[in-house]
């Protein structure tokens, strides 16, 4: 019986058939919590089986991944759309903003396969001071004086999109952002630029290049801090797998035989990792 390390989405059960009546029974679960929640059930499935030895042989087992996570970002009109706006509407409204005065935002709301009153912007970024590599989310919005109010939303420090609230504004020249790193929970300080009053939209092949370089300025940076806390989270592993076996006995001097063991348990612990930074492209996509 196995505990998966990286957690599979449910725990797993399989049963295999040895002859003879024998069986072989496998768990693979996220927690010894988990592990112990399923005993029941298989007590009372094999009532011969002892659950205690097999909580006793239940070991963690840790896997490096060969392939992509595969993570989906689709973002259109239908279904997410209608939450960008509202994200910026909502925002508007809290800076005082009436929502009757955002009649292009109302308009698309209440029938989403009209007139769109949203856009992609990549043509110029409106954060004046963007914090290198991090995934912020914000709002803002912005009123001109020629009868525009514009809304803008990014998430993830990568979607970007900008709302055409009003044509028809004709309140305060506001101007106000809000930023969040959703890491840390903290606030973000960061300067708004002028933001446009309609969205450019670029060749496809520059949108997605542009695209592209803003999703790796916050994965680059991200993969670095994984693989350098993965490293240090191994290393610290190690060492205690060695000083807990070696045969060195606290407060003596350790001697040449102890100190072998030590330092071929060490490698020993490290071996799959290692083999993983050698075999896997994946692991160097965190390398500057």
């Amino acid at each position: 019986m196995k505990i998966g390390g990286a957690a599979p989405a449910t725990p797993t059960f399989k049963e295999v058939d040895l002859g003879g009546g024998a069986k072989a029974i496998s768990i693979v679960a996220r927690s010894i919590k988990e592990v112990k929640k399923m005993l029941p059930g298989l007590k009372k499935k094999y009532p011969t089986i002892d659950t205690e030895k097999l909580l006793q042989q239940a070991a963690i087992q840790s896997d490096y991944l060969d392939d992509y996570f595969k993570i989906g970002l689709k973002f259109d009109g239908k279904t997410t759309g209608p939450s960008v706006v509202k994200s910026a509407l909502a925002f508007a409204a809290d800076a005082g903003i009436s929502p009757a005065s955002c009649e292009r935002a109302l308009s698309y709301l209440r029938n989403p396969g009209g007139a769109f009153c949203w856009d992609f912007l990549y043509e110029t970024d409106p954060l004046k001071n963007r914090p290198k590599g991090t995934p912020l989310h914000c709002v803002a919005i912005q009123g001109y004086e020629t009868g525009e109010l514009v809304g803008y939303v990014e998430y993830f420090g990568f979607r970007r999109n900008l709302i055409r609230l009003s044509d028809q504004y004709s309140g305060p020249l506001i101007k106000q952002i809000y930023a969040l790193d959703p890491v840390s929970g903290k606030e973000l300080e960061v300067e708004l630029d002028d933001l446009p009053k309609t969205a450019q939209r670029l060749e496809l092949q520059e949108e997605l290049r542009r695209i592209t370089d803003a999703l790796n300025s916050i994965l680059k940076p991200a993969m670095q801090r994984a693989r350098e806390r993965e490293m240090n989270r191994i290393v610290e592993d190690a060492v205690r797998y060695a000083l807990a076996n070696c045969g060195a006995k606290p407060g003596e001097r350790i001697s040449h035989e102890a100190a072998a063991r030590f330092s071929r348990l060490v490698v020993e612990k490290l071996k799959p990792w290692i083999e993983h930074q050698f075999r896997n492209p994946l692991s160097k996509l965190g390398r500057p």
